[in-house]
């Protein structure tokens, strides 16, 4: 049985006010509001996924992933809470969990810049040089802008032996780190891809509401 109307609506007042702390980097005091929105509607998933998010950016890795597992279990087909698993397995080493992780992401949204990309750092950290190509090239596609997907590109090149294509990479991305139109990945908050960010949410379900 669902949580009753006026707990939902709270929920996601919540939720939202949480969002707003994430985004002004109060990572503990998002962390305790995402998990009051969890006790009033815990069927409500935007704060599950938030509440990972919070953190892993605190950082707490044991209870980003805790989290992120509970939220696989409300959703499991939501992408999200597979990225984030993803993103924990590889800050703490795990890189055939990161793998699992980021082929679940890509069954839903095989186009995404982000799962692409980092899916592609773990197969360079096995040497797994010809896939990784193949996943940076994916990255590329969806944003062909972004000067971290470049350099990664041309760096899987030079280890590939294939040295001169490499350079005129190196060369692309020299010119897009120039450029006020480019993008990256990074370690900090609304640098991971969009999937690493937290979610709006509304009381209708469990629907994420970006």
């Amino acid at each position: 049985m669902g949580a009753p109307p006026a707990d939902r609506e709270e929920a996601a007042r919540l939720n939202n006010r949480g969002v707003a702390d994430l985004e002004q980097f109060k990572f503990g005091e998002a962390n305790a509001t995402f998990r009051q929105a969890i006790a009033l509607d815990p069927t409500f998933l935007p704060p599950r996924i938030n509440l990972a998010v919070a953190r892993l950016y605190e950082p707490d890795l044991p209870g980003a992933r805790e989290a992120a597992e509970r939220a696989s279990r409300v959703a499991p087909e939501a992408p999200q809470p597979q990225y984030l698993l993803g993103l924990i397995a590889r800050a703490e080493n795990r890189p055939a969990d990161a793998e699992v992780a980021f082929e679940r992401v890509l069954a839903v949204d095989a186009a995404d810049a982000g799962t692409n990309y980092m899916l592609a750092q773990v197969y360079l950290q096995q040497a797994r040089i010809d896939e990784a190509l193949v996943r940076l090239d994916a990255a590329m596609s969806a944003e062909p802008y972004n000067a971290s997907v470049v350099y990664s590109y041309a760096q899987a090149l030079a280890r590939a032996g294939r040295r001169d294509e490499s350079a005129r990479w190196l060369d692309r991305f020299s010119t897009l780190r120039e450029s006020a139109s480019a993008t990256s990945f990074g370690q900090n908050y609304l640098e991971q891809g969009r999937y690493a960010e937290a979610v709006q949410g509304v009381p209708h379900g469990r629907g994420i509401h970006g």
